[in-house]
């Protein structure tokens, strides 16, 4: 029940936009020895995303993966992980998690255009616009979206959409 309760805190507390009072709060309830499994994984959860607003990807990466081996089933500790390891500007590792997404959730708008977003950055054009058309699909509402990510992609590669 205190786990609860201090993970009931430090989400609030990540609602109201105090990130680290957050991570403090979602930390105690790490400690809390009586926590269960199911309240663990909602903690780390919620702390790979505090972590991530505060900028420190690697401590949210290092949560996303925590939840990961814990439910091997879910899709967000994949994303989570994937997100971070973009920041960290590790493209190659964040294609594998975002491809565990997909894995769990094909078609995953999110996972699909952070995965255009990595191939991108590792000039592999072709798979970034695979990548953002497959999330495209998944919400056409959202063009502001594809036209963002291609803002970036050079000339050449933007010879591949109109073949």
């Amino acid at each position: 029940m205190a786990a609860e309760l201090a993970y009931e805190d430090g989400w609030a507390l990540y609602r109201a936009g105090d990130y680290g009072s957050a991570v403090r709060r979602l930390s105690d309830a790490l400690r809390i020895t009586s926590i269960t499994r199911e309240i663990r994984l909602y903690v780390l959860l919620a702390r790979a995303a505090a972590f991530g607003k505060l900028h420190r990807f690697h401590e949210a990466m290092v949560d996303a993966t925590a939840v990961a081996m814990l439910d091997l089933l879910a899709s967000p500790p994949w994303l989570y992980k994937g997100f971070s390891l973009q920041r960290l500007e590790l493209h190659l590792q964040a294609i594998e998690a975002l491809n565990e997404v997909l894995v769990r959730s094909p078609g995953d708008l999110d996972a699909n255009s952070n995965l255009g977003y990595s191939y991108q950055k590792l000039n592999r054009h072709k798979e970034a616009i695979e990548a953002y058309t497959i999330a495209h699909a998944a919400d056409d509402s959202d063009t502001y979206l594809l036209i963002n990510r291609y803002v970036d992609i050079d000339h050449d590669a933007m010879s591949i959409v109109s073949d």
